[in-house]
């Protein structure tokens, strides 16, 4: 084997153990996050006078919502990132919404 073919066989080994580059918003991840890549949040603890439009005003400040869901006392939110949805768990959990302390947590 001559070495150009070398150098070429060792650059396509090497391309094959590099992994795949994650585009990232900007913000940290933590794959020991036991909440790593979840979207979804599940709020509890809402008034039954809160309704979608409520909702989606107290929580689109931290991201774009891909889903918003209202049954009675509680609700679902999905944000388009990881990221914005930690934010909103962080900022909004043990807050209060519409007179009632709600509380916010990662769907399971």
């Amino acid at each position: 084997m001559d070495e150009d073919s070398q150098l070429n066989d060792d650059e396509d080994s090497e391309d094959q153990d590099r992994k795949p580059e994650r585009k990232n918003s900007g913000h940290k991840t933590d794959s020991k996050d036991p909440h790593f890549g979840k979207l979804e949040l599940f709020i509890q603890g809402l008034s039954f006078n809160t309704d979608e439009s409520s909702l989606r005003a107290y929580f689109e400040p931290f991201g774009t919502l891909t889903k918003c869901k209202v049954m009675k006392g509680k609700a679902f939110v999905e944000y388009e990132s990881h990221e914005n949805a930690v934010k909103a768990m962080k900022k909004t959990n043990d807050t209060s919404l519409d007179g009632r302390t709600i509380n916010v947590e990662f769907s399971a």
